[in-house]
């Protein structure tokens, strides 16, 4: 889940106007009482509906589970990591609190910009900030507002943070179904590396470190999914957003505590983009949309379609030849790109057995058994997890936006269908049942 939760001033914008950092309308809570529970984020609590106003999920499309955080800063701007979102093909859901039910308090908003910070870089990143511009401005009331940014002062190690977001309870495992809080303390980066395990040249001063332990002695920490999310303290009564979940070596390891992106450090990049970019938003981009037969309805980040697991891709019924991001037959032969309209499916290459047009399988009347394709027992078990694609024809899944596959915090890949052959593992890819595996943008780095 996120970090600390952070006291900042607020940043509006009211018709493109910039206000005051800090007033009334931002880092106030909207509910105020814990639930009491103590499910695990990692090592977190439940939050409680409408309490951190401020918390955005970034999801693929209007509905589902989020893919990373973020915060709303202003009512039509955002805050996130720049590894979650480089370009402006996903949508910001505001007010929502279990993503998976419907409450009638959501505000869904596509986007329209996207503008990293001209430092960010991988390995591990540096200046992981991105701005986020919306459609149309969400509108503030007691689910939905924004939090404060820093004005003068940072904030202080040993200060006490909330961190929120739907995460990983635990590394590579499964999304938080309720929004999830938990406090962590703020680390100087100085002890960050003297008195845990990071060295000097992954921590500099784009990044806060902070960590939590909860009364029985467990680690509380952010995890996969929770990417972009809000590090805020209390500071004057107000709640301020200090950090954005960033990176960090596996989930909730007491010799590693969780990195954010030092939000006091950005501020001038972020007061420069707002004023930059002020009157009306630009104009969407076209969207793109996949064969009503392919395994999802948009492209995925390597902006590819794909054939359903057993299935291969090919435009002359026989080879796996369809164009995508990885080249003719690319990714295991299922994948391809959106416009090629010579691209169909088919189940089981080297032995043709059903083609897909249309989502109609179309058949070989000495290929099929009572009308039906024969496929795998596997095209009905095997999934892969939400941050990455697949399974391919080889039966693995695979990191999404080329990030880095690592099993259980080895840096040597991970465990994939010639590993058990020939000993070797791989940096991309990785088999479904491997419950240690999870997608880096950089090692060290969470999703």
């Amino acid at each position: 889940m996120a970090k600390a939760v952070g006291v900042a001033a607020l940043l509006g914008l009211v018709q493109g106007a910039r206000i005051s950092k800090r007033s009334s309308a931002c880092g106030a809570k909207g509910g105020s009482s814990r639930n009491g529970s103590s499910i695990a984020i990692v090592n977190g609590d439940d939050a409680s509906p409408c309490e951190y106003k401020w918390q955005i999920g970034l999801k693929q499309g209007e509905i589902g589970m989020p893919f990373c955080g973020g915060m709303l800063i202003s009512p039509d701007w955002a805050l996130t990591a720049a590894h979650c979102a480089s370009e402006p093909d996903f949508y910001v859901v505001a007010g929502d609190f279990k993503p998976r039910e419907a409450s009638g308090k959501e505000q869904v908003r596509r986007v329209v910009q996207v503008i990293r910070h001209p430092d960010y870089q991988e390995g591990p990143p540096r200046w992981d900030f991105a701005l986020v511009r919306l459609e149309s401005a969400m509108e503030f009331g007691d689910c939905v507002g924004a939090v404060c940014l820093p004005e003068d002062s940072d904030v202080a190690p040993g200060t006490s943070c909330v961190i929120t977001g739907w995460g990983t309870l635990s590394s590579g495992g499964s999304q938080a179904g309720t929004l999830q809080e938990a406090e962590v303390d703020i680390i100087s980066n100085r002890d960050c590396v003297a008195k845990f395990q990071y060295n000097s040249n992954d921590i500099d001063e784009s990044m806060i470190c902070a960590q939590g332990v909860s009364a029985d002695g467990k680690i509380r920490d952010a995890c996969q999914g929770d990417s972009g999310g809000p590090l805020v303290c209390q500071n004057s009564g107000v709640w301020t957003l200090y950090g954005a979940t960033s990176w960090g070596y596996g989930c909730a390891g007491k010799t590693y505590p969780g990195i954010w992106a030092r939000v006091h450090e950005a501020m001038g990049w972020i007061d420069g983009v707002l004023e930059a970019n002020q009157g009306p938003p630009p104009t969407l981009p076209p969207v793109v949309r996949c064969p009503s037969w392919s395994r999802y309805p948009k492209p995925d980040r390597d902006g590819d379609c794909g054939c359903s697991y057993g299935q291969f891709c090919s435009t002359d019924g026989s080879t796996a030849d369809c164009p995508s991001s990885g080249g003719l037959g690319g990714w295991g032969g299922s994948y391809f790109s959106p416009g090629c309209e010579a691209c169909a499916c088919y189940s089981n290459p080297g032995a043709l057995q059903a083609k897909f047009i249309a989502g109609v399988p179309v058949l070989n009347s000495d290929q099929a058994e009572g009308g039906k394709p024969i496929l795998s027992e596997l095209d009905t078990k095997a999934t892969c997890p939400a941050y990455s694609i697949g399974p391919d024809l080889s039966g693995d899944c695979k990191c999404r936006n080329w990030k880095r596959c690592t099993e259980n915090d080895d840096k040597d890949g991970c465990t994939y269908h010639s590993t058990a052959r020939f000993g070797i593992r791989s940096r991309y890819r990785f088999l479904p049942s491997c419950r240690g595996c999870m997608c880096r943008k950089s090692i060290g780095s969470w999703l």
